[in-house]
């Protein structure tokens, strides 16, 4: 399907050449589209940024128009079954009209920490008065909106909807409260099939363990490990809660808790990461493919060139080579762009604990950085290259009007390692 104001105009593309599966669990999707089904308030928008940071930047923007579509129109793209990947607060029957086989990610999170951050977005979005504590919340039937959110969401049955907020608060009594919860979670079979979609899951994390998790996701989709686990979008809130909160809030999530736990017991079952020593002595990253980074903003697409990645302030990349001993480097980076170019010659460049005599060399309308590495005493493996940026700035911190909290620094197309 080419042209036309929904049709996916970028083609669908596997980026991972490989996807060894391992573990105790078996796996039948070897191969084909992924499916991550964000329930709200668990890690939704770091796991976003680890799947996007492993499949081409075509596939990137296919799943963007995909989900636009679902958003405006709540149906699936036509084109869906072209996707290689697309996520979001979607139903999970959307897998079904995904490429086969489709693999399917969700995370999970405490039950408790959910409940507290479910209510301080609903605050955010204004379906609850900003007046209102939670304390209080929990005291009117508004509380049931909380009530096994993530098993609700599974089960795909009485999936919480910020509508139920709408209608005026009435207190309620525990016990009335634990009848209601009882009652409707009995009705819509929640436990169970919460349980039986979640069997249904290829990868399910933990939030509380998101690093074990991120590796364990990693090595079982044939990802690249990042070097920090990305944390995005992370609200902290600290409740000290009334007895009687506390009470209602383990008596409302006690499904959630079974979930909990079973998946919690699960991640133990997939099998940790095996790092293979690196083969090359060279070492080449176009910011069109996945890489392994930490300090970079998501890819964007530049007209002519494909994609690139924003510098934070202090960026990370390790690139996947070994350095050998007694051979001279050369490292270049091609910057397509500079949020302050008057002061390029402030950014500072590192390799491991080594820092870099870099040249400043105008290339075309942007820049490459140029250092010359002395032979090495010892062969490095995996050599993690550092920028510093001390002018990054966030757009809307230089414009009130650009809603944009980026903090960017240097606009970067490629970085090449490799012997001089």
């Amino acid at each position: 399907m080419t042209g036309g104001r929904h049709s996916l105009v970028l083609p669908r593309k596997i980026s991972s050449a490989s996807l060894k599966q391992q573990g105790d669990i078996d796996v039948t999707n070897a191969v084909g589209s992924v499916f991550f089904f964000h329930i709200p308030k668990t890690a939704g928008t770091s796991v976003h940024r680890l799947i996007e940071d492993n499949i081409s930047l075509a596939d990137t923007l296919a799943a963007w128009q995909a989900q636009q579509y679902w958003a405006e129109v709540r149906r699936p793209h036509p084109d869906s079954a072209k996707l290689a990947f697309i996520g979001g607060h979607i139903p999970l029957a959307m897998a079904d009209f995904l490429g086969k086989p489709t693999r399917i990610i969700t995370f999970l999170r405490d039950p408790l920490k959910l409940a507290v951050s479910a209510f301080h977005y609903a605050v955010k979005l204004g379906a609850v008065r900003p007046e209102v504590s939670f304390d209080d919340f929990m005291q009117t039937d508004h509380a049931y909106y909380l009530s096994n959110y993530q098993s609700r969401w599974l089960a795909q049955q009485d999936v919480p909807d910020l509508k139920f907020l709408r209608e005026p608060a009435r207190p309620i009594s525990f016990d009335a409260l634990k009848e209601m919860i009882d009652s409707k979670a009995e009705d819509n079979n929640i436990l169970s099939c919460a349980l039986a979609n979640l069997d249904r899951m290829d990868f399910v994390g933990i939030v509380e363990q998101m690093d074990e998790s991120v590796e364990r996701l990693c090595n079982r989709f044939g990802w690249n490990i990042p070097i920090a686990t990305p944390r995005d979008n992370v609200g902290r809130y600290k409740e000290r809660l009334r007895p009687e909160t506390a009470a209602r809030l383990a008596m409302m999530t006690r499904i959630d808790r079974i979930i909990y736990v079973h998946a919690s017991q699960r991640l133990g079952k997939y099998a940790p990461a095996e790092r293979l020593p690196p083969v090359a002595n060279h070492y080449f990253a176009d910011f069109s493919e996945q890489t392994r980074h930490s300090g970079w903003n998501m890819r964007q697409h530049v007209l002519t060139w494909g994609g690139m990645r924003w510098t934070t302030d202090r960026a990370e990349l390790t690139m996947d080579c070994r350095m050998v001993e007694g051979t001279a480097y050369r490292l270049a980076v091609r910057i397509l762009n500079s949020i302050d170019n008057h002061r390029m010659h402030e950014v500072q460049a590192w390799l491991g604990p080594e820092k870099l005599d870099l040249e400043y060399l105008r290339d075309g309308g942007g820049w490459r950085l140029v250092a010359e590495i002395p032979p090495l005493a010892q062969t490095a493996e995996r050599p993690v290259l550092r920028l510093d940026v001390p002018f990054a700035q966030r757009l809307s911190e230089r414009n009130s009007h650009n809603k944009d909290t980026r903090l960017i620094g240097l606009g970067v197309k490629w970085v090449y390692l490799g012997p001089a």
